[in-house]
């Protein structure tokens, strides 16, 4: 029996070089933060400047390093960019978090030709290739987590999102077929599955009461989830302390999907 001491190390993840995709905003930024204050460098790639400075200071503060990049995932250029800059700041990229993500809300009906593809490109197809570029610098050293994001969404079908939907489902898909080919290489494969939470995609439908309240109803938690309740998990999923998790897809979800 393998039977080795515990250590709060376990979760540490000092000395380690996390990619955060979207990591300037709401429940991306929590992720950031919590990976500096594990002892993580992170490089953000993002689509605006928003909170930079904010993040430089914490990123200060927590005597970490940062690189901040602006740009597009969609673009391969860019996620050429992302990979070599994070190799040439540090050396290294063993964390991926794809959490960058898109969603237009429509009916079926009512969806442009384009809202489809334009939801998928984002949510599915960078995730995609910019993962696969992460795993080739991964393999050199012989170990990696990436953690995609997946949704409520992933477990059902949905209305009024059909992109999101799909995407999303792509997403737990990718997770598992990842997983399944990664893991003989000491690279571990596992998505988050936010519930509803008041950040995010979700702002917009937080100020529509009755929406709001009906979604708060089918919660056991009796509360709609914060940034912070992801962070833990997060860093877990990030550490070693989760070396033999491989290919799930964990709901954050106050009990949502137990209803």
């Amino acid at each position: 029996m393998d039977i080795r001491e515990f250590s709060m190390e376990l979760f540490s993840l000092k000395g380690k070089t996390a990619i955060v995709t979207g990591g300037n905003n709401g429940v991306g930024m929590g992720y950031v933060m919590a990976f500096m204050r594990a002892g993580a460098n992170v490089l953000v790639p993002c689509l605006n400047q928003n909170n930079w400075v904010e993040l430089e200071k914490f990123a200060a503060q927590s005597d970490v390093g940062i690189c901040l990049m602006e740009g597009d995932l969609t673009d391969e250029k860019f996620r050429d960019a992302v990979i070599n800059r994070c190799v040439d700041e540090y050396q290294a990229i063993d964390i991926l978090v794809n959490n960058a993500g898109f969603i237009i809300r429509k009916p079926l009906l009512e969806c442009e030709d384009d809202d489809f593809s334009k939801v998928m490109q984002i949510n599915c197809d960078a995730l995609y290739f910019l993962s696969r570029k992460a795993v080739r610098i991964m393999l050199k050293r012989g170990h990696g987590k990436i953690i995609n994001i997946a949704s409520m969404i992933s477990f059902r079908g949905g209305m009024n999102n059909i992109g999101y939907s799909a995407s999303k489902h792509a997403v737990a898909g990718i997770t598992k077929n990842f997983a399944n080919e990664l893991g003989q290489y000491n690279i571990q494969v596992n998505a988050i599955a936010p519930g509803y939470i008041a950040a995010g995609n979700s702002e917009e439908i937080i100020h529509n009461k009755e929406v709001y309240e009906d979604f708060l109803s089918r919660i056991p938690a009796g509360r709609w989830g914060r940034a912070s309740d992801l962070q833990g998990l997060a860093v877990f999923l990030a550490s070693p302390a989760s070396d033999y998790i491989n290919g799930t897809i964990i709901p954050v979800d106050g009990g949502y999907l137990n209803r």
